[in-house]
Order: structure tokens, then sequence, then C-alpha cells
């Protein structure tokens, strides 16, 4: 039998989608008719070019992304995943025996925490939903915090480490990245230095594709460093390919 989904009807409508190139709107439909039940599709662009019947790669996800991140690398690169899949198919996640595979197979990709709504391109939600919207590392970091006060910590009397928790790793980065906004000498020094490119979009979408995600936490994490210097990471990031966002001729 073949797979049923809900379709929306009334995205021929959306600016975002009428903006798309021809190819850009039949590899959308495409991706929502071939990712898996949790809305996670294997990278697979030559198959997908074949089907399609036209060349398609990471430049066609760059373009249905935009200033808003629709489809999120994960593992990484080897897997796309449909942000808004879950909460447009499914609504929430119940105790139910579908759903309860759902979870799992989010759960296998370290997705099972990110945020289902639209991530926001004002400020990368996977950087701060782990303490925004999680009531649960919202208690980890308050008792955190009261250890602290007393000198103690949750285990042999330290607090965790942002290496040992993805939850402090996560407020970390949010702190930081406030502060690098609030930074307009910095921001024009990284203009100054990549001429053409959309800084605050191509630093957001490094953020939002892998360093404010579980995977970019455990690549991180492997290094010897004891700290988090969240500039010389994103300076770094804007000489990379996969994460430039190029201005559009007209426009500063």
């Amino acid at each position: 039998m073949m797979a049923k989904r809900l379709s929306e009807t009334t995205i021929w409508a959306d600016q975002w989608y009428r903006e798309l190139s021809p190819v850009g709107k039949l590899f959308w439909k495409y991706i929502l008719d071939n990712c898996d039940f949790a809305g996670i599709w294997k990278v697979d662009f030559g198959l997908a070019s074949f089907q399609i019947g036209t060349v398609v790669d990471n430049k066609i996800v760059e373009e249905i992304n935009g200033k808003k991140v629709r489809l999120l690398a994960v593992d990484p690169g080897n897997y796309l995943f449909v942000v808004d899949f879950i909460k447009f198919q499914y609504g929430h996640l119940t105790e139910s025996k579908f759903h309860n595979n759902v979870k799992k197979r989010l759960s296998d990709l370290s997705l099972l925490d990110t945020v289902f709504d639209t991530l926001s391109h004002t400020l990368p939600d996977t950087v701060c939903h782990t303490v925004k919207d999680k009531d649960k590392d919202k208690d980890s970091l308050n008792l955190k915090d009261k250890e602290e006060e007393r000198g103690e910590g949750g285990t042999g009397g330290k607090p965790k480490t942002w290496k040992e928790d993805f939850a402090v790793y996560s407020a970390e980065l949010k702190r930081q990245w406030t502060e690098i906004m609030k930074d307009p000498e910095w921001m024009a020094e990284m203009k100054k230095y990549n001429p053409g490119l959309d800084i605050r979009l191509s630093l957001e979408k490094a953020m939002n594709l892998f360093w404010g995600t579980e995977a970019g936490w455990k690549h991180k994490k492997k290094k010897r460093a004891a700290s988090i210097d969240l500039k010389a990471t994103l300076s770094n990031a804007l000489s990379m390919k996969q994460n430039q966002v190029w201005e559009r001729r007209g426009t500063k």
C-alpha cells in the first residue's frame, strides 16, 4: 500500500514558495513525498536528480532554506530533516505505538529534542530551544545555578561542564551569540574580510545547521579546548562554502 500524507494546498500562494525556481519547487515536493514517517530523507542527490529529471544538489537546499531553515542537515549532511514535518503531519506526538516509533527514529539521529516549530532566522532556535522550551533542562540549569551558589555540584561536588551537558553548551552558545549580535565592530570586520557575503544569515546558517545542534556539540567537545570561543568558530565557519549565504544584487 502506498503511503498517504497531508498536503498543504495553499503553498502555491506562499511568497517563499512562489519565489523558488521550478526545480526548487519540484525538489521540495519530492522531499515531502520521499522522506520517511519522521520527516527524514537519506541524502541521495543522484537518485533525486534521476527521478526528477534534472540535476539537484545542495544549492537547491540552500535556495529552499533562504532566510528560514526548512531542511535541517543531520549527521552531518547524510540526512535532511523536514523541520515542520512532525507539526504538520501529526500535530503532536502521543504515546501510541506509531508515534513511539516516530520518536525512536528521531532519537536515533539526536532529533527528538529539536524544536518542531519553524526555526526563526532572528535567533537560532537550535541554540536556545533546550533552555527555553524544555522544562527538564530548565530545572537542570536552575539546579546547577543553586549548586554553584552553595559551592556544590551535581557530580562529585562539581557542576556539569559544557562538555558533559548539551543544555549547558546550548546556554553558553546562546549567551555568546547574543553578545556577538551586539558587537557591530566584529560584524563589520567580518564583512570587510568577506565581501558580498550576508554575514548575519551565514552565521545563522552555521548555527542552525550544525553548531547549535547535538552533532555540533559532539564535534566540539572532542577538541582539547576547555572553553567555547564562538567568535573564532563562526569566523572560521564563514569561510566554509556550505555556510555561505550571498547578498542579492542591489543590497548592502
